[in-house]
Protein backbone atom coordinates (compact mmCIF):
# COMPACT_ATOMS: atom_id res chain seq x y z
CA UNK A 1 0.00 0.00 0.00
CA UNK A 2 1.36 3.41 -0.98
CA UNK A 3 0.52 6.63 0.79
CA UNK A 4 0.60 9.86 -1.25
CA UNK A 5 0.97 13.15 0.60
CA UNK A 6 1.50 15.33 -2.45
CA UNK A 7 -0.17 18.71 -2.15
CA UNK A 8 -0.90 18.25 1.55
CA UNK A 9 -0.66 21.14 4.00
CA UNK A 10 0.85 19.05 6.77
CA UNK A 11 3.71 20.57 8.74
CA UNK A 12 6.91 18.49 9.11
CA UNK A 13 6.13 17.50 12.70
CA UNK A 14 2.58 16.48 11.68
CA UNK A 15 3.97 14.49 8.76
CA UNK A 16 6.36 12.57 11.01
CA UNK A 17 3.52 11.80 13.42
CA UNK A 18 1.25 10.58 10.61
CA UNK A 19 3.95 8.36 9.09
CA UNK A 20 4.65 6.90 12.53
CA UNK A 21 0.95 6.03 12.98
CA UNK A 22 0.88 4.39 9.53
CA UNK A 23 4.02 2.40 10.41
CA UNK A 24 2.54 1.19 13.72
CA UNK A 25 -0.70 0.17 11.99
CA UNK A 26 1.28 -1.81 9.41
CA UNK A 27 3.24 -3.57 12.17
CA UNK A 28 -0.01 -4.58 13.90
CA UNK A 29 -1.39 -6.00 10.64
CA UNK A 30 1.82 -7.96 10.03
CA UNK A 31 1.82 -9.31 13.60
CA UNK A 32 -1.81 -10.43 13.28
CA UNK A 33 -1.08 -12.15 9.97
CA UNK A 34 2.02 -13.85 11.42
CA UNK A 35 0.13 -15.15 14.50
CA UNK A 36 -3.04 -16.15 12.69
CA UNK A 37 -4.39 -17.26 16.05
CA UNK A 38 -7.90 -17.04 17.35
CA UNK A 39 -10.63 -19.01 19.09
CA UNK A 40 -9.81 -22.14 17.07
CA UNK A 41 -6.35 -22.31 18.67
CA UNK A 42 -7.92 -23.09 22.08
CA UNK A 43 -7.49 -26.74 23.01
CA UNK A 44 -10.80 -28.63 23.31
CA UNK A 45 -13.49 -26.65 25.19
CA UNK A 46 -15.85 -26.81 22.19
CA UNK A 47 -18.91 -25.49 24.05
CA UNK A 48 -16.96 -22.48 25.31
CA UNK A 49 -15.60 -21.71 21.83
CA UNK A 50 -19.08 -22.02 20.33
CA UNK A 51 -20.46 -19.60 22.93
CA UNK A 52 -17.71 -17.01 22.29
CA UNK A 53 -18.15 -17.18 18.52
CA UNK A 54 -21.95 -16.93 18.61
CA UNK A 55 -22.52 -14.46 21.45
CA UNK A 56 -19.42 -12.26 21.31
CA UNK A 57 -17.60 -12.47 17.97
CA UNK A 58 -20.65 -12.57 15.67
CA UNK A 59 -22.40 -9.47 17.16
CA UNK A 60 -19.18 -7.45 17.05
CA UNK A 61 -18.49 -8.43 13.44
CA UNK A 62 -22.05 -7.82 12.22
CA UNK A 63 -23.45 -5.17 14.60
CA UNK A 64 -26.07 -3.82 12.17
CA UNK A 65 -27.62 -7.26 11.67
CA UNK A 66 -27.96 -7.76 15.43
CA UNK A 67 -29.34 -4.23 15.99
CA UNK A 68 -31.96 -4.87 13.31
CA UNK A 69 -33.33 -7.67 15.47
CA UNK A 70 -32.99 -5.72 18.68
CA UNK A 71 -30.15 -7.90 19.98
CA UNK A 72 -27.65 -5.92 22.03
CA UNK A 73 -23.95 -5.78 21.21
CA UNK A 74 -21.71 -7.04 24.05
CA UNK A 75 -20.40 -4.23 26.22
CA UNK A 76 -18.42 -6.31 28.69
CA UNK A 77 -17.70 -9.88 29.72
CA UNK A 78 -17.08 -11.38 33.14
CA UNK A 79 -14.98 -14.55 32.88
CA UNK A 80 -15.11 -16.44 36.15
CA UNK A 81 -13.84 -19.79 37.31
CA UNK A 82 -11.02 -21.57 39.14
CA UNK A 83 -7.46 -20.24 38.95
CA UNK A 84 -5.12 -21.75 36.39
CA UNK A 85 -7.78 -22.50 33.78
CA UNK A 86 -6.62 -20.07 31.10
CA UNK A 87 -8.85 -17.00 31.36
CA UNK A 88 -6.03 -14.69 30.26
CA UNK A 89 -5.09 -16.95 27.35
CA UNK A 90 -8.73 -17.11 26.21
CA UNK A 91 -9.00 -13.31 26.31
CA UNK A 92 -5.85 -13.02 24.18
CA UNK A 93 -7.22 -15.47 21.61
CA UNK A 94 -10.53 -13.58 21.58
CA UNK A 95 -8.66 -10.36 20.78
CA UNK A 96 -6.82 -12.15 17.97
CA UNK A 97 -10.10 -13.51 16.60
CA UNK A 98 -11.60 -10.03 16.49
CA UNK A 99 -8.42 -8.32 15.30
CA UNK A 100 -8.50 -6.04 18.35
CA UNK A 101 -5.58 -4.50 20.21
CA UNK A 102 -5.05 -6.29 23.53
CA UNK A 103 -4.58 -4.35 26.78
CA UNK A 104 -3.93 -6.32 29.96
CA UNK A 105 -4.42 -4.58 33.30
CA UNK A 106 -3.62 -5.84 36.79
CA UNK A 107 -4.69 -4.31 40.14
CA UNK A 108 -1.20 -2.83 40.51
CA UNK A 109 -1.74 -0.68 37.40
CA UNK A 110 -4.35 1.43 39.18
CA UNK A 111 -2.82 1.48 42.66
CA UNK A 112 -1.97 4.93 44.00
CA UNK A 113 -0.83 6.32 47.35
CA UNK A 114 -2.66 9.59 46.65
CA UNK A 115 -6.29 10.37 47.44
CA UNK A 116 -8.31 10.23 44.19
CA UNK A 117 -5.16 9.02 42.41
CA UNK A 118 -6.61 5.65 41.41
CA UNK A 119 -9.74 7.16 39.83
CA UNK A 120 -7.53 9.31 37.62
CA UNK A 121 -5.47 6.27 36.63
CA UNK A 122 -8.61 4.30 35.72
CA UNK A 123 -9.66 7.09 33.33
CA UNK A 124 -6.18 7.19 31.81
CA UNK A 125 -6.22 3.45 31.12
CA UNK A 126 -9.47 3.72 29.16
CA UNK A 127 -8.16 6.76 27.28
CA UNK A 128 -5.06 4.77 26.31
CA UNK A 129 -7.18 1.88 25.03
CA UNK A 130 -9.27 4.34 22.98
CA UNK A 131 -6.17 5.46 21.10
CA UNK A 132 -5.79 1.97 19.60
CA UNK A 133 -9.44 0.98 19.28
CA UNK A 134 -10.99 -1.34 18.48
CA UNK A 135 -9.45 -2.79 21.58
CA UNK A 136 -10.01 -5.55 24.10
CA UNK A 137 -9.26 -4.39 27.64
CA UNK A 138 -8.58 -7.32 29.96
CA UNK A 139 -8.54 -6.86 33.74
CA UNK A 140 -7.44 -9.75 35.94
CA UNK A 141 -8.36 -10.23 39.62
CA UNK A 142 -11.25 -7.84 39.10
CA UNK A 143 -12.87 -8.62 42.45
CA UNK A 144 -10.11 -6.68 44.20
CA UNK A 145 -10.85 -3.54 42.18
CA UNK A 146 -14.65 -3.43 42.46
CA UNK A 147 -15.66 -4.93 45.83
CA UNK A 148 -19.24 -4.59 47.04
CA UNK A 149 -19.63 -0.98 48.20
CA UNK A 150 -22.08 -2.01 50.92
CA UNK A 151 -19.19 -3.52 52.83
CA UNK A 152 -16.88 -0.53 52.57
CA UNK A 153 -16.35 1.93 55.37
CA UNK A 154 -13.77 3.86 57.34
CA UNK A 155 -10.44 3.97 55.55
CA UNK A 156 -11.98 2.10 52.59
CA UNK A 157 -14.45 4.88 51.75
CA UNK A 158 -12.26 6.04 48.85
CA UNK A 159 -12.59 2.57 47.32
CA UNK A 160 -16.27 3.32 46.64
CA UNK A 161 -15.16 6.28 44.53
CA UNK A 162 -12.99 3.93 42.46
CA UNK A 163 -15.89 1.51 41.99
CA UNK A 164 -18.02 4.41 40.77
CA UNK A 165 -15.33 5.33 38.23
CA UNK A 166 -15.22 1.78 36.93
CA UNK A 167 -19.02 1.88 36.57
CA UNK A 168 -18.84 5.07 34.49
CA UNK A 169 -16.05 3.82 32.24
CA UNK A 170 -17.36 0.28 31.67
CA UNK A 171 -20.88 1.51 30.92
CA UNK A 172 -19.85 3.25 27.70
CA UNK A 173 -17.36 0.71 26.34
CA UNK A 174 -19.53 -0.46 23.43
CA UNK A 175 -19.85 3.10 22.09
CA UNK A 176 -16.08 3.53 22.38
CA UNK A 177 -15.39 0.29 20.43
CA UNK A 178 -13.77 -1.27 23.48
CA UNK A 179 -14.64 -4.80 24.57
CA UNK A 180 -14.14 -4.92 28.33
CA UNK A 181 -13.25 -8.37 29.70
CA UNK A 182 -12.83 -8.92 33.44
CA UNK A 183 -11.55 -12.12 35.03
CA UNK A 184 -12.09 -13.33 38.57
CA UNK A 185 -11.85 -16.43 40.74
CA UNK A 186 -14.43 -15.01 43.16
CA UNK A 187 -17.28 -13.41 41.17
CA UNK A 188 -19.57 -13.18 44.22
CA UNK A 189 -17.29 -10.49 45.72
CA UNK A 190 -17.87 -8.04 42.85
CA UNK A 191 -20.27 -5.14 43.38
CA UNK A 192 -23.74 -5.98 42.05
CA UNK A 193 -23.98 -2.77 40.00
CA UNK A 194 -20.83 -3.73 38.11
CA UNK A 195 -22.18 -7.19 37.33
CA UNK A 196 -25.51 -6.06 35.92
CA UNK A 197 -26.47 -6.03 32.23
CA UNK A 198 -25.30 -2.96 30.36
CA UNK A 199 -21.90 -3.21 31.97
CA UNK A 200 -20.84 -6.86 32.10
CA UNK A 201 -23.48 -8.33 29.79
CA UNK A 202 -22.01 -11.81 29.52
CA UNK A 203 -21.03 -14.02 32.45
CA UNK A 204 -18.89 -16.85 31.09
CA UNK A 205 -17.72 -19.74 33.23
CA UNK A 206 -14.20 -20.93 32.40
CA UNK A 207 -13.89 -24.25 34.15
CA UNK A 208 -11.32 -27.04 34.23
CA UNK A 209 -10.30 -28.38 30.82
CA UNK A 210 -12.52 -31.10 29.41
CA UNK A 211 -11.29 -34.47 28.15
CA UNK A 212 -10.41 -33.23 24.66
CA UNK A 213 -8.59 -30.21 26.04
CA UNK A 214 -6.63 -32.33 28.54
CA UNK A 215 -5.51 -34.69 25.77
CA UNK A 216 -4.41 -31.81 23.55
CA UNK A 217 -2.62 -29.98 26.38
CA UNK A 218 -0.75 -33.09 27.47
CA UNK A 219 0.45 -33.74 23.93
CA UNK A 220 1.53 -30.11 23.65
CA UNK A 221 3.57 -30.25 26.88
CA UNK A 222 5.16 -33.57 25.82
CA UNK A 223 6.53 -32.16 22.57
CA UNK A 224 10.30 -32.26 22.30
CA UNK A 225 10.69 -34.65 25.25
CA UNK A 226 11.96 -38.24 25.30
CA UNK A 227 8.57 -39.92 24.90
CA UNK A 228 7.61 -43.57 24.36
CA UNK A 229 6.35 -43.95 20.80
CA UNK A 230 3.35 -45.95 22.07
CA UNK A 231 2.23 -43.42 24.70
CA UNK A 232 -1.52 -42.78 24.82
CA UNK A 233 -2.58 -39.49 26.36
CA UNK A 234 -6.20 -39.98 25.31
CA UNK A 235 -6.93 -42.76 27.79
CA UNK A 236 -5.14 -40.92 30.59
CA UNK A 237 -7.13 -37.76 29.76
CA UNK A 238 -10.38 -39.71 30.04
CA UNK A 239 -9.35 -41.09 33.43
CA UNK A 240 -8.62 -37.68 35.02
CA UNK A 241 -11.12 -35.43 33.18
CA UNK A 242 -13.60 -35.38 36.08
CA UNK A 243 -11.09 -34.97 38.90
CA UNK A 244 -10.65 -31.19 38.86
CA UNK A 245 -7.24 -30.70 37.26
CA UNK A 246 -6.59 -27.19 35.97
CA UNK A 247 -4.60 -26.34 32.85
CA UNK A 248 -1.59 -25.39 34.98
CA UNK A 249 -1.86 -28.72 36.85
CA UNK A 250 -1.41 -30.57 33.56
CA UNK A 251 1.91 -28.89 32.85
CA UNK A 252 3.07 -29.90 36.34
CA UNK A 253 1.99 -33.51 35.75
CA UNK A 254 4.10 -33.70 32.58
CA UNK A 255 7.08 -32.12 34.35
CA UNK A 256 6.88 -34.58 37.25
CA UNK A 257 6.39 -37.55 34.90
CA UNK A 258 9.48 -36.43 32.99
CA UNK A 259 11.54 -36.37 36.21
CA UNK A 260 10.34 -39.88 37.09
CA UNK A 261 11.22 -41.24 33.65
CA UNK A 262 14.61 -39.51 33.69
CA UNK A 263 15.43 -41.04 37.07
CA UNK A 264 14.77 -44.49 35.59
CA UNK A 265 16.47 -43.62 32.29
CA UNK A 266 13.28 -44.52 30.40
CA UNK A 267 11.15 -42.77 27.80
CA UNK A 268 8.07 -41.03 29.25
CA UNK A 269 4.99 -43.22 29.02
CA UNK A 270 1.43 -43.27 30.40
CA UNK A 271 2.60 -45.06 33.55
CA UNK A 272 4.76 -42.09 34.48
CA UNK A 273 1.85 -39.70 33.87
CA UNK A 274 -0.42 -41.81 36.07
CA UNK A 275 2.16 -41.98 38.88
CA UNK A 276 2.79 -38.23 38.69
CA UNK A 277 -0.93 -37.51 39.01
CA UNK A 278 -1.44 -40.05 41.81
CA UNK A 279 1.68 -39.43 43.87
CA UNK A 280 2.80 -35.86 43.25
CA UNK A 281 0.15 -33.61 41.69
CA UNK A 282 -3.29 -33.59 43.35
CA UNK A 283 -6.09 -31.74 41.50
CA UNK A 284 -6.24 -28.10 42.55
CA UNK A 285 -9.98 -27.59 41.94
CA UNK A 286 -12.16 -29.00 44.71
CA UNK A 287 -15.76 -30.19 44.40
CA UNK A 288 -16.76 -27.46 46.88
CA UNK A 289 -15.28 -24.73 44.66
CA UNK A 290 -17.04 -26.04 41.56
CA UNK A 291 -20.30 -26.17 43.54
CA UNK A 292 -19.80 -22.51 44.53
CA UNK A 293 -19.51 -21.53 40.85
CA UNK A 294 -22.67 -23.48 40.03
CA UNK A 295 -24.53 -21.62 42.77
CA UNK A 296 -23.27 -18.29 41.42
CA UNK A 297 -24.42 -19.17 37.90
CA UNK A 298 -27.94 -19.85 39.21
Amino acid sequence: MKLSLAGSNLKPIQLVSLLDEVKQAAIKIEQKAARNEGIASLAGMHELKKLLLEEVVAPLREPEKFRRYGVTIPNGILMYGPPGCGKTFIAQRLADELGYSFYEISPGDVASSYVHGSTSMIRQLFEEAMRSRPALMFVDEFEGLVPARSGLGGEQRFKAEEVNEWLVQIGSCAQKRILFVAATNEPWLIDLAVRRSGRLDKKIYVGPPDEAAIDEMLRFHLRGRYVDAQISTKRFAADISALGYSASDLKLIVDEASKMAMGLDQPIDATHLERAATERVPPSISDELQLAYSEFAR
